[in-house]
């Protein structure tokens, strides 16, 4: 093969001009591709200079860029250790218990939603502690309404000059020093509510048991499913008690008149729940038919013997207050 001595591009065979260049032919034509052509050359050494610039400034990043790669790789490797840590904490069983408490409480909003629309069709499946939930939610709203009505009265009666000892002598408790209304007090009252609530539950069930008797869970959900509706008014007592106003007195008349007076909405909201779960007490035994006893009777020993039941528990739950307040506290020591 015949290359041109000039510009080096191949040359065919018998040809007089080199088809790139056209110079001509020379006698001597090389038979090896020459080194480089002039311009060649040239070109090289001007990309060999630019070879070499970009080489010393990519070494003069260098290090530049490693530091900053450096830290990059730090901070993705921290970011994964904190996520690998974050699922090594939430193993599949806890993800899983987390997936069926959301699936739950999406069950049971649909099933209180459905019940608000239709209380008395109480055929419908639901999970056995759908009318557990209730009745907490119930005792929760109502120790909440309470614990902040009684705050409510111990700021209002420590801003007329009455002491905290006092206070704390009146309603029979001990004190921190600053409040008598503490945790506990409130922990007391959700005890107290849901013993009547569980209270309430039993002897209804106990009055309609006979062959056609469904399961205690079955009937708490068809209890609850019947009275849902009750934590609208409970929700009212725990907005009552927060909007109470404070009130201004120089004696103890003056702050119990006051007091009670502002209490109204609460103590309506109270009256509405009791008459609403009786509704659904009675709602729930005449759902049961029984061949012993007429459905109507039932209802009405269950009414009877919850309130029996109530009046005991409150009764043993007041007993201190009730004494400190007719008998042993002089209201005067409270200014």
């Amino acid at each position: 093969m015949n290359y041109c001595t000039h510009c080096g591009a191949e040359i065919p065979a018998g040809a007089k001009f080199c088809v790139t260049c056209g110079k001509p032919v020379q006698a001597t034509v090389s038979a090896v591709q020459p080194t480089q052509p002039a311009s060649s050359a040239t070109t090289q050494v001007t990309k060999q200079t630019a070879t070499t610039e970009k080489a010393t400034v990519t070494s003069a990043t260098a290090p530049k860029s490693a530091a900053a790669q450096g830290h990059h790789q730090n901070g993705t490797q921290a970011q994964s250790a904190t996520h690998a840590q974050a699922t090594a904490t939430l193993n599949p069983q806890v993800a899983a218990r987390i997936d069926d408490t959301k699936q739950f409480a999406t069950n049971y909003w649909h099933w209180f939603v459905s019940s608000l629309k239709a209380p008395f069709n109480t055929d419908q499946q639901a999970h056995a502690y759908f009318g557990m939930v209730t009745f907490a939610l119930l005792a929760v709203l109502n120790a909440l309404g309470f614990y902040v009505l009684l705050r409510h009265f111990e700021q209002t009666a420590i801003a007329a000059g009455a002491s905290v000892s006092s206070l704390a002598t009146l309603f029979g408790v001990t004190t921190n020093g600053t409040s008598f209304f503490t945790l506990s007090t409130f922990l007391k009252f959700l005890l107290l509510y849901l013993i009547i609530y569980v209270g309430a539950v039993l002897i209804s069930y106990v009055m309609q048991i006979g062959p056609k008797t469904p399961k205690l869970f079955d009937f708490t959900n068809r209890y609850a499913h019947t009275s849902n509706y009750v934590l609208v008014p409970a929700i009212v007592v725990v907005l009552a008690a927060f909007l109470v106003p404070t009130t201004v007195a120089t004696n103890s008349s003056d702050l119990l008149t006051s007091f009670l007076s502002s209490t109204k909405l609460f103590v309506g909201a109270l009256a509405v729940e009791s008459v609403v779960l009786h509704i659904g007490m009675i709602a729930s035994v005449l759902k049961t038919e029984q061949e012993k006893f007429d459905r109507i009777y039932r209802a009405i020993g269950a009414v009877i013997l919850t309130g029996i039941f109530n009046y005991i528990v409150l009764d043993l739950a007041m007993q201190s207050v009730a004494t400190n307040l007719l008998r042993n506290f002089n209201w005067s020591d409270l200014f």
